[in-house]
Protein backbone atom coordinates (compact mmCIF):
# COMPACT_ATOMS: atom_id res chain seq x y z
CA UNK A 1 0.00 0.00 0.00
CA UNK A 2 1.37 3.26 -0.73
CA UNK A 3 0.13 6.01 1.68
CA UNK A 4 2.62 8.74 0.75
CA UNK A 5 2.26 11.96 2.90
CA UNK A 6 0.63 10.59 6.78
CA UNK A 7 -0.13 13.08 9.27
CA UNK A 8 -0.11 13.17 12.83
CA UNK A 9 -2.44 15.23 14.46
CA UNK A 10 -2.62 17.11 18.18
CA UNK A 11 -4.43 19.21 20.41
CA UNK A 12 -3.08 21.38 23.50
CA UNK A 13 -6.28 23.18 25.74
CA UNK A 14 -6.02 26.24 27.04
CA UNK A 15 -8.44 27.75 29.09
CA UNK A 16 -10.86 28.86 26.57
CA UNK A 17 -8.82 27.93 23.29
CA UNK A 18 -7.18 25.31 22.22
CA UNK A 19 -3.99 24.53 19.13
CA UNK A 20 -4.15 21.78 17.11
CA UNK A 21 -1.23 21.19 15.07
CA UNK A 22 -0.46 18.62 12.27
CA UNK A 23 2.91 17.20 10.93
CA UNK A 24 3.16 15.95 7.35
CA UNK A 25 5.43 13.78 6.77
CA UNK A 26 6.52 11.00 3.99
CA UNK A 27 5.63 7.43 5.12
CA UNK A 28 9.38 6.56 3.54
CA UNK A 29 12.44 5.30 5.44
CA UNK A 30 13.59 8.56 5.47
CA UNK A 31 10.11 9.78 7.10
CA UNK A 32 10.94 13.39 6.04
CA UNK A 33 8.73 16.08 7.48
CA UNK A 34 7.13 17.61 4.85
CA UNK A 35 5.47 20.78 7.02
CA UNK A 36 3.35 21.76 9.75
CA UNK A 37 -0.02 23.18 10.40
CA UNK A 38 -1.57 24.88 13.67
CA UNK A 39 -4.93 26.39 13.64
CA UNK A 40 -6.08 28.09 17.13
CA UNK A 41 -10.16 27.07 17.76
CA UNK A 42 -11.91 29.98 20.25
CA UNK A 43 -15.02 27.86 20.69
CA UNK A 44 -13.83 24.62 22.41
CA UNK A 45 -16.59 22.47 23.88
CA UNK A 46 -16.59 21.78 27.79
CA UNK A 47 -14.92 18.24 28.26
CA UNK A 48 -17.67 15.32 28.88
CA UNK A 49 -16.59 12.21 30.30
CA UNK A 50 -17.63 9.59 27.37
CA UNK A 51 -17.82 12.39 24.82
CA UNK A 52 -14.28 13.36 24.53
CA UNK A 53 -14.47 13.67 20.58
CA UNK A 54 -17.22 16.30 20.58
CA UNK A 55 -14.47 18.28 22.32
CA UNK A 56 -11.50 17.03 19.93
CA UNK A 57 -12.83 16.85 17.07
CA UNK A 58 -13.37 19.66 15.55
CA UNK A 59 -9.89 20.95 16.60
CA UNK A 60 -8.37 18.08 14.80
CA UNK A 61 -10.86 18.87 11.69
CA UNK A 62 -9.79 22.83 11.50
CA UNK A 63 -6.05 21.89 11.64
CA UNK A 64 -7.31 19.05 8.76
CA UNK A 65 -8.48 21.75 6.84
CA UNK A 66 -5.22 23.36 6.39
CA UNK A 67 -3.34 20.66 5.20
CA UNK A 68 -2.32 21.11 1.85
CA UNK A 69 -0.64 17.99 0.82
CA UNK A 70 -2.35 14.48 -0.29
CA UNK A 71 -2.73 12.73 2.78
CA UNK A 72 -2.98 9.04 3.08
CA UNK A 73 -3.18 8.12 6.96
CA UNK A 74 -3.43 9.69 9.70
CA UNK A 75 -2.00 9.24 13.14
CA UNK A 76 -3.91 10.93 16.13
CA UNK A 77 -3.06 10.17 20.25
CA UNK A 78 -5.44 7.82 21.34
CA UNK A 79 -7.73 4.84 20.70
CA UNK A 80 -10.04 4.36 17.38
CA UNK A 81 -12.10 1.98 19.20
CA UNK A 82 -13.76 2.17 22.85
CA UNK A 83 -16.58 0.80 24.71
CA UNK A 84 -19.21 0.96 22.37
CA UNK A 85 -16.80 1.36 19.24
CA UNK A 86 -16.72 5.17 19.39
CA UNK A 87 -13.19 6.52 19.77
CA UNK A 88 -11.80 9.41 18.71
CA UNK A 89 -10.29 7.86 15.90
CA UNK A 90 -13.42 6.17 14.15
CA UNK A 91 -15.04 9.73 14.74
CA UNK A 92 -12.45 11.38 12.95
CA UNK A 93 -12.29 8.59 9.77
CA UNK A 94 -16.63 9.04 9.40
CA UNK A 95 -15.96 12.83 9.65
CA UNK A 96 -13.79 12.36 6.33
CA UNK A 97 -15.79 9.63 4.97
CA UNK A 98 -14.35 6.43 5.46
CA UNK A 99 -11.38 8.08 2.81
CA UNK A 100 -8.24 8.22 5.02
CA UNK A 101 -7.40 5.61 7.45
CA UNK A 102 -6.62 6.40 10.79
CA UNK A 103 -3.94 4.92 13.31
CA UNK A 104 -4.82 5.73 17.16
CA UNK A 105 -1.63 5.50 19.66
CA UNK A 106 -2.56 5.78 23.21
CA UNK A 107 -0.27 5.69 25.81
CA UNK A 108 -2.47 4.44 28.27
CA UNK A 109 -4.24 0.86 28.93
CA UNK A 110 -8.16 1.73 28.58
CA UNK A 111 -9.93 -0.92 30.28
CA UNK A 112 -12.66 -0.45 27.68
CA UNK A 113 -10.31 0.36 24.54
CA UNK A 114 -11.40 -1.82 21.71
CA UNK A 115 -9.28 -4.33 19.11
CA UNK A 116 -6.03 -2.87 19.50
CA UNK A 117 -2.23 -4.26 19.67
CA UNK A 118 0.54 -3.76 22.10
CA UNK A 119 3.33 -2.12 20.43
CA UNK A 120 7.07 -1.89 22.44
CA UNK A 121 9.38 0.58 20.90
CA UNK A 122 13.35 1.48 21.74
CA UNK A 123 14.15 0.37 24.91
CA UNK A 124 10.65 0.75 26.59
CA UNK A 125 9.18 -1.90 29.03
CA UNK A 126 5.67 -0.22 28.50
CA UNK A 127 3.92 -0.54 25.50
CA UNK A 128 1.86 1.73 23.34
CA UNK A 129 -1.55 0.54 22.60
CA UNK A 130 -2.34 0.57 18.96
CA UNK A 131 -5.78 1.00 17.09
CA UNK A 132 -7.06 1.35 13.51
CA UNK A 133 -9.81 2.03 11.40
CA UNK A 134 -9.16 1.63 7.35
CA UNK A 135 -6.13 0.18 7.92
CA UNK A 136 -5.45 -3.79 8.57
CA UNK A 137 -4.28 -3.72 12.51
CA UNK A 138 -0.98 -5.17 11.90
CA UNK A 139 0.04 -3.12 9.41
CA UNK A 140 -0.83 0.11 11.65
CA UNK A 141 1.26 -1.82 14.58
CA UNK A 142 4.27 -2.53 11.82
CA UNK A 143 4.11 1.81 10.46
CA UNK A 144 4.12 3.08 14.47
CA UNK A 145 6.74 0.24 15.49
CA UNK A 146 8.59 1.28 12.54
CA UNK A 147 8.16 5.36 12.96
CA UNK A 148 11.55 7.38 13.13
CA UNK A 149 12.72 7.50 16.88
CA UNK A 150 14.77 4.63 19.76
CA UNK A 151 12.41 6.03 22.22
CA UNK A 152 8.62 4.30 23.65
CA UNK A 153 6.91 7.51 21.66
CA UNK A 154 8.16 8.12 18.04
CA UNK A 155 9.81 11.23 16.76
CA UNK A 156 6.84 12.48 14.75
CA UNK A 157 4.48 12.14 17.60
CA UNK A 158 6.91 13.87 19.88
CA UNK A 159 7.49 16.82 17.36
CA UNK A 160 3.25 17.44 17.52
CA UNK A 161 2.95 17.36 20.86
CA UNK A 162 5.73 19.94 20.74
CA UNK A 163 4.31 22.34 18.57
CA UNK A 164 1.26 22.13 19.97
CA UNK A 165 2.02 23.22 23.49
CA UNK A 166 4.59 25.77 22.11
CA UNK A 167 2.96 29.12 23.35
CA UNK A 168 4.81 31.34 20.55
CA UNK A 169 2.62 32.63 17.71
CA UNK A 170 4.50 30.28 15.28
CA UNK A 171 2.93 30.80 11.71
CA UNK A 172 0.14 29.11 10.41
CA UNK A 173 1.86 26.63 8.50
CA UNK A 174 5.95 25.80 7.25
CA UNK A 175 7.04 23.76 4.71
CA UNK A 176 10.17 22.15 4.92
Amino acid sequence: MDIGCAACLDVYYCEDSAKACAVVFQLTAKQEVVSTYCSTVRSIEAYKPGQFYKRELPCLMSVYETIEEGIGLLIVDGYVHLGRGRGLGLHLFEALNGQIPVIGVAKTQFKYAGKHMQVLRGKSKKPLYISSIGLDLYQAADIVRNLQGDARIPHVLKQVDKLTRARDESPAQTRS
